[in-house]
């Protein structure tokens, strides 16, 4: 949590009144207590009888209780937002004004961005007779959530209901409307303003109020037109404008029209926007994710806003972004790219900082950018502490964090330290399942043997790293088909020699635990079509001659799975009963294929099958796509 911990308040509750069993119990206790005079005799069981009589433990009140109960889940689970509302009405419930001070600090520096919430802790303040306090409460909510239309407001009328002087109150509707004022949502604030206004006889202010409004394309722009229209219609201009626009502007009429031309200019641009305002269903901070139309929404709508080139609507546009989108470390990251490519270069730490410290905190993504961010401005220990956060502590097995780690340590000309994050981590995951290695091992000793051959022209070291990999794990079909790729993709004279050497150590079944059968036919298979397109004629025949074997040793048992199967769709019995499909009986060729050996059958197709897609060799470059795309956020 983020303030001081809130105390159990067991202790606090008064001990229960004893009874007067206790009473009894506690003066034959009392070796100063009075007493009847008493036997030798008789005195060893009085005593025995006082060691029974505890005092009963004190009563807790199921308040106090609950509080308890509650306190210790948010503890155990900070992240819980469910938790700590449970925990907030348990609190509420003790009337302690002190402890509901401390849960709602401690929940509001987890979930700063909740505005009802502090508007329900300033409301306690106001309970608990203390109104300095609510406003202090207010103040810092609206530095928490300063893009929040509804905290303004309540602001606004706290200020109002405490008796406070006109301008203290303008001062926060001016505060409010410079963050929220072009807010499409904004109607609320601005009328609650225009009453207030009006409230005072301010007729001139409240103009000024309607010639900003009809400036601004929120979405109630028509109907301020129309109050504007009436409001004016009423009154004499004079009472209407300033002294120096007065003097400026001879007629209201005039006035009128300028506006009027303000209008229609104010409404195209907010039929502009319509699309994209109409899309946002959710304009406030929830734990629940946004649906994809939302999220894509609010990526179309911040590209429609860079394209316009209104630097200030555009940052306004961001910060609404990133209520609902507060979880979303991606939109985080390009804010950041946004303000620094504006050259606010302090803006954009500013905004990695407040994902990093608050609102993605737990997301590896946010931390790797951060890192990223520091690099390029030179903080090389700050991206370090950054990247190394996310790759220790958040997520030690996700392969994106531990590349971003070991590319960290490369550009800063660290081979060994490089290395010995790939190394690590391999050796953590080599261990896992007993030994049998975890699903990200072979993607990180491929990546791993890959980031070798790339960043420092090590072929050997390579080879070194998938060679010692396939002797602990031979029966992993992934690591078999990396380290093919990896032969295949590296210019050596002796590239096919390589390639068929390991197609032979794969599909051998020497090692144990090897390949299953599919898995070292599949290879067998492979390594016939890359024989006849890389190799020279006695290699190729001697590929089909060992699929060939292959196939003849792998055969009997696939009959006798096939045996297995048959019995059990019914036995001899009904194998003689069934028929031949008419179209096998029509067709010789298919009637003959029938009839040949299973292996012979694979020969005749070992030059009629399509290439092989050499994609396949390298399949963990699929779940690598799938980890960035799992943190968009953090590019290579």
């Amino acid at each position: 949590m983020a303030s001081a911990p809130v105390q159990d308040v067991v202790a606090s509750v008064p001990a229960a009144p004893p009874s007067a069993e206790g009473d009894a119990a506690a003066a034959l206790a009392s070796p100063t207590a009075a007493t009847p005079a008493t036997t030798p005799a008789e005195a060893p069981v009085e005593s025995a009888e006082a060691e029974q009589q505890e005092p009963a433990p004190p009563a807790v009140d199921p308040a106090v209780q609950a509080f308890n109960d509650q306190l210790k889940a948010a503890r155990e689970s900070p992240s819980d937002f469910d938790q700590w509302t449970k925990l907030i009405t348990a609190t509420e419930k003790l009337g302690d004004i002190t402890k509901l001070r401390e849960v709602y600090d401690d929940f509001l520096a987890e979930f700063p961005l909740c505005y009802g919430y502090w508007k329900k802790y300033a409301d306690a303040e106001v309970r608990a007779g203390a109104p300095e306090q609510a406003a202090i409460v207010f103040q810092r909510g609206v530095a928490a959530v300063p893009y929040s239309v509804d905290l303004w407001g309540h602001y606004t009328t706290f200020r109002q209901n405490q008796q406070a002087e006109p301008d203290d109150v303008r001062g926060i509707f001016e505060q409010g409307l410079a963050y929220v004022g072009t807010d499409f949502l904004s109607h609320s604030l601005w009328d609650k303003y225009i009453s207030f206004e009006l409230s005072k006889n301010e007729t001139g202010r409240v103009a000024q109020l309607y010639q900003r409004l009809l400036a601004t394309p929120i979405r109630d722009l028509d109907r301020y037109h129309t109050s504007f229209v009436e409001f004016a219609g009423a009154r004499p201009a004079s009472s209407m404008l300033a002294p120096e626009e007065h003097a400026r502007i001879s007629a209201a009429a005039s006035w009128l029209a300028g506006l009027e031309q303000v209008y229609q200019g104010t409404k195209q641009e907010q039929g502009r926007r319509q699309p994209f305002e109409g899309g946002i269903k959710r304009p406030y901070f929830h734990i629940k994710p946004l649906d994809t139309a939302q999220l894509s929404n609010w990526t179309r709508y911040l590209d429609f806003a860079e394209k316009a080139g209104d630097p200030g609507a555009t940052l306004r546009l961001y910060e609404r972004c990133l209520v609902p989108c507060a979880s979303y470390a991606e939109y985080w990251s390009r804010y950041a790219r946004y303000l620094e490519d504006s050259g606010d270069v302090e803006g954009a730490r500013a905004a990695i900082q407040r994902a990093t410290l608050v609102h993605c905190k737990q997301q590896p993504a946010a931390h790797l950018h951060a890192g990223l961010f520091e690099e390029r401005h030179k903080n090389i220990e700050a991206a370090r502490a950054a990247i190394v956060l996310a790759q220790e502590k958040l997520a030690p097995g996700l392969l994106a964090a531990i590349v971003a780690r070991a590319n960290f340590e490369r550009r800063q000309e660290q081979r060994s330290a490089a290395c010995a994050v790939f190394a690590d981590a391999i050796e953590r995951e080599g261990a896992a399942k007993e030994g049998q290695g975890s699903t990200t091992y072979p993607f990180l000793v491929l990546q791993y043997a890959a980031f070798l051959l790339a960043a420092f022209k090590d072929a050997t070291a390579a080879r070194e790293l998938l060679n010692s990999a396939l002797a602990s794990h031979p029966g992993l079909l992934r690591l078999w088909e990396g380290a093919i790729h990896f032969e295949d993709s590296v210019a050596a004279p002796d590239r096919a020699e390589r390639v068929m050497s390991l197609y032979k150590r794969a599909t051998s079944g020497d090692s144990k635990p090897a390949l299953t059968d599919a898995e070292r036919k599949e290879l067998s298979e492979r390594s016939v079509t890359f024989a006849d397109l890389h190799c020279d004629a006695n290699a190729a025949e001697q590929a089909a001659a060992a699929h060939a074997s292959l196939a003849r040793l792998l055969a009997p048992k696939a009959d006798a799975k096939k045996r297995t199967a048959d019995d059990a769709a019914g036995g001899p019995a009904a194998k003689q009963a069934k028929v031949q499909p008419a179209s096998q009986a029509a067709d010789p060729a298919a009637a003959s294929a029938a009839m040949q050996h299973p292996a012979q059958a694979a020969a005749a197709g070992y030059y009629g099958q399509q290439g092989y897609n050499y994609s396949g060799y390298y399949p963990y470059q699929a779940p690598a796509q799938q980890y960035s795309a799992a943190y968009p956020g953090y590019g290579y």
